[in-house]
């Protein structure tokens, strides 16, 4: 998951990154803690409306 907003100064303090260095972006990585059972999938007509 790509995140844009985040505390700019604390991620560079945890990165050790040199004063001309900036973060612009974070990505997420990993697995959840606990597995989800996914909903089943809906059909096409399921979710279209024809008019």
């Amino acid at each position: 998951c790509w995140i844009g907003a985040f505390d700019e100064e604390e991620v560079s303090k945890l990165l050790n990154l040199p004063s001309n260095e900036r973060p612009i972006s974070i990505v997420t990585l990993g697995y959840p803690r606990i597995e989800r059972k996914r909903p089943k999938k809906k059909t096409i007509r399921e979710v279209v409306v024809w008019r």
